[in-house]
């Protein structure tokens, strides 16, 4: 089972794998084993741009280039990766030792709640593409349309399909089974998402129409859609927030003498549930630890650079494990009366 099994969330570019690169950093070296990244968006340049890939500190796997979504999905949650194509298994997915793998990174949630969804052959927007009905015919309107094919195009023209809400509740459990599946993999497990608004149905919230929240709203990480926001993080150790809070201060200009104002960022991680740092609006966000002294955890941890967000990352696991040292000293002490 996981060592430490926590989800990070939060806006892009709010330095959560920036984070995540110099936690890799600190692991790699202190146990001497690699980490991996499954990933399907952009931000796999933030660790290339690290060097951590050509230093061969991490192995990546980009699955969105793969077709059949549900089937990628299954075999990453369970350590399997592709071979290398030089071998005899040229490229085909196969399990691995996920012992080597000291920490293992899905990237993320959100995106493959995408993925799943999406066009990719074998995704739910293709089949409804190509005329599969997923659900009730009453339930909502499948969405298929088709390009006529003109004489140089070559070929019939393209089947595109929509999503519905059967979609949504098909790919909200898949989701959710593969993050319990994932949760078996040894070393540490961390998973990514976005930020989406739901309601708070522990306070009464509701939803009305289709896109519509009634009640008290918050942000969470978004699975496959809303539904999952506001409780997904029952699922994790820790659930972690990465946000800025940014302020304007009055600088004078250096060639013309002006005054003017420039943003002051603070890049910070929230371990607690919170609302915006700038006060702009009053939804909550969803944060969470478990640190066994909670007097020890602050409310966040921050940086001014959005590189030095990884050094708040660490610095948060080195509380938690210095929080489990003294309640583990403590309860040694009870063992000896």
């Amino acid at each position: 089972m996981a060592q430490v099994f926590d989800l990070l969330y939060g806006t892009t570019l709010r330095g959560k794998s920036k984070a995540i690169v110099e936690l890799v950093k600190v692991l790699t070296k202190q146990s001497g084993k690699k980490a991996r990244l499954f990933i399907g968006d952009g931000g796999l340049a933030t660790y290339e741009n690290a060097g951590l890939v050509e230093a061969r500190l991490l192995d990546v796997v980009e699955y969105d280039a793969y077709d059949f979504p549900q089937t990628v999905l299954d075999r990453m949650v369970k350590g399997w990766m592709p071979q290398p194509v030089e071998g005899a298994n040229k490229g085909k997915w196969a399990s691995v030792k996920n012992e080597d793998y000291i920490l293992t990174i899905f990237e993320g949630a959100s995106v493959l709640g995408k993925y799943l969804l999406g066009h990719t052959k074998g995704g739910y927007a293709y089949r409804a593409g190509q005329g599969e009905l997923i659900g009730n015919k009453n339930d909502d309107a499948v969405v298929k349309v088709k390009d006529e094919s003109m004489p140089w195009m070559g070929g019939d023209g393209v089947s595109m399909g929509g999503n519905t809400m059967s979609h949504y509740r098909m790919v909200q459990p898949i989701l959710l089974n593969a993050i319990k599946v994932s949760k078996r993999l040894p070393g540490w497990v961390i998973w990514t998402a976005h930020p989406t608004e739901t309601v708070d149905k522990s306070e009464g919230g509701k939803t009305g129409d289709f896109g519509k929240l009634l009640g008290k709203t918050l942000v969470g990480p978004e699975i496959g859609g809303k539904a999952m926001a506001d409780w997904v993080s029952r699922e994790f150790g820790n659930t972690l927030h990465f946000d800025i809070a940014t302020k304007l201060e009055a600088v004078q200009d250096a060639v013309s003498g002006r005054n003017t104002k420039v943003n002051d960022r603070e890049y910070r991680i929230y371990t607690r549930d919170h609302y915006d740092p700038d006060g702009n609006f009053l939804t909550e966000f969803r944060a969470g630890n478990r640190c066994p002294l909670p007097e020890m955890m602050p409310d966040y941890l921050a940086s001014e650079k959005e590189e030095d967000a990884g050094f708040a990352l660490v610095k948060f696991y080195n509380l938690m494990a210095e929080a489990k040292k003294i309640e583990l000293a403590k309860l040694k002490a009870l063992a000896t009366v």
